[in-house]
């Protein structure tokens, strides 16, 4: 295959470069409008209901159908558009998988050029690379940063012939899938282990000899410093058992895009378990000792949690995934939990 020099670099001789301006049919903005909200009616997504690669519906709010036919005049979403965060924070997308729906500011609707710019292949390359540095290198602002607009049209983008779009959209997808089909897996089977722990360690129904339930079936129960322990059990501290090793304290000059990530609080689901998308991009010095990186199936704890409930302060999570990334190191905001004793592993300890 013969390659050109292009302003994005090397590209496929068919392939072009374009702007978003000219690639695509529609860029519906409604910055600087916030639709009044309702207690049922229209479904309204704002900046927090994107997530990278999905919508997360559980953070939309409602108006009413009179409000959405005077609000959306800029132009009404389509299922199948492409959405975009503007800021806070800039450049996370996903595909609209929906009609009527309202969309509110800090969001870009975006749908392509019939027969030029696929919206699938759109979505991935705003999630890739070279995507996400087209936004950041025209971000602007400083407390905030976020793009405008006009700055946003002058994002140029690749665009490979409209075949050839659909089958990497089509690979990428697949993959896409895979992976949640994986995760969801992952997600019961850490249902289940802690159903099970429950089960044992904390109602102490674990087989006994005859393979019955110890504590239901008459099993011998002693005091202890945490209450009625099955006879033969001690309590002992957990320093014990385990080793605590701190976070890297990062420079704000260390988030840059990256091919490494950092797990932070943000990986921590408020009702339990490990999310992948809270990891951020960063730069990894020579700051960054061996006990700060991460590896699958390490076990971290939130220590910080500037929320109002702070909901998962001492939350432990198994990390099961590295994303896209390569390398993970934890933030100073968490702290690695390891075993001393090969007998007791890390599904254990979480």
């Amino acid at each position: 295959m013969n390659f050109k020099v292009t302003e994005i670099g090397e590209l496929p001789l068919e392939w072009d470069v374009d702007t978003m301006e000219n690639a695509l049919d529609e860029i519906i903005d409604y910055r600087g409008k916030t639709p009044a909200k309702s207690e049922a009616g229209i479904e309204t997504l704002s900046a927090k209901s994107v997530k990278n690669g999905y919508i997360d519906y559980s953070k939309a709010y409602f108006i009413s159908e009179m409000t959405y036919q005077k609000f959306m005049v800029r132009g009404f979403p389509r299922k199948g558009d492409i959405l975009l965060t503007t800021e806070a924070p800039l450049g996370l997308v996903a595909k609209l998988d929906r009609e009527k729906v309202g969309i509110a500011q800090r969001l870009l609707t975006l749908r392509g050029k019939k027969d030029y710019l696929l919206n699938d292949y759109l979505l991935y390359y705003l999630m890739s690379n070279e995507g996400q540095h087209q936004l950041t290198s025209r971000q602007s602002g400083t407390t905030v940063t976020g793009i405008k607009q006009k700055e946003f049209r002058k994002c140029l983008i690749s665009i490979p012939p409209f075949e050839e779009q659909k089958a990497i959209a089509h690979i990428l997808s697949t993959l896409d899938d895979k992976i949640e089909v994986n995760n969801q897996i992952n997600k019961t089977l850490e249902n289940m282990a802690q159903a099970i722990f429950k089960q044992w360690f904390v109602d102490f129904e674990f087989p006994n000899e005859d393979g019955e339930p110890y504590k239901s079936s008459g099993g011998e129960m002693i005091a202890s410093e945490l209450g009625m322990i099955p006879k033969g059990w001690e309590v002992i501290s957990l320093d014990k058992i385990v080793d605590v090793k701190s976070g890297y304290s990062y420079k704000g000059t260390d988030l840059s895009e990256s091919n490494n990530a950092m797990v932070t609080i943000k990986n921590f689901n408020r009702n339990g378990g490990y999310k992948k998308d809270g990891l951020k991009e960063i730069i990894i010095s020579d700051r960054v000792k061996k006990h700060h990186y991460i590896e699958i199936n390490d076990v971290v704890v939130a220590h910080t949690d500037l929320t109002q409930g702070a909901e998962i302060i001492g939350n432990p999570v198994m990390v099961l995934s590295k994303g896209k990334y390569e390398k993970l190191i934890m933030s100073m905001d968490v702290v690695k939990v390891i075993s001393k004793d090969n007998d007791i592993d890390n599904a254990f300890i979480s």
